[in-house]
């Protein structure tokens, strides 16, 4: 296949992907899918005086220094007290790491995405959660791709009065 054949492909395996996101998205909800069997294990039978949980996901690039810790609720989820309180803990060790001279330079975030697969919108909020930004699915895939920062999708508003 020459460049201009694979160049015309291009968009239409994007939008396959899309489309082929969106199929898996429906046969997971289907599905009475469970994230992770260690958390009920210790929910149920260890210590009731502490906070478990996870986190839905990190990106990590070694080159462009960049770690974002990732947690994703739907738009009609509950936002718990204590899982805010582990995302402070996390940012708060993010901030105390870049202090560090082998640190200092990295991009170290902790986001939280509210909105529902397949996340045709959605809002992302950067720690401390109190404004957040609305993106369309092509936005969060170019901040999720590293193409944009957080900063970038922050709408410019004319200040002209």
């Amino acid at each position: 296949m020459n460049q201009s054949s694979k160049e015309e492909l291009k968009g239409v395996n994007n939008m396959a992907k899309k489309d082929e996101y969106k199929m898996f998205v429906k046969a997971r909800q289907m599905m009475n899918y469970f994230k992770g069997e260690v958390l009920p294990f210790i929910n149920h039978l260890c210590r009731r005086d502490m906070t478990t949980g996870d986190l839905d996901g990190f990106i990590f690039d070694y080159n462009k220094k960049v770690y974002y810790a990732l947690e994703q609720k739907r738009g009609h989820e509950r936002h718990r007290k204590s899982q805010d309180l582990h995302l402070k803990f996390l940012q708060t060790i993010f901030d105390t790491a870049k202090k560090d001279k082998r640190f200092s330079d990295w991009n170290m975030k902790v986001y939280k995405v509210v909105g529902d697969p397949p996340f045709d919108n959605a809002e992302i909020l950067g720690y401390p959660f109190t404004t957040g930004i609305d993106v369309t699915q092509d936005q969060m895939i170019d901040f999720f791709n590293l193409n944009v920062t957080y900063e970038d999708l922050i709408p410019k508003y004319n200040e002209e009065f």
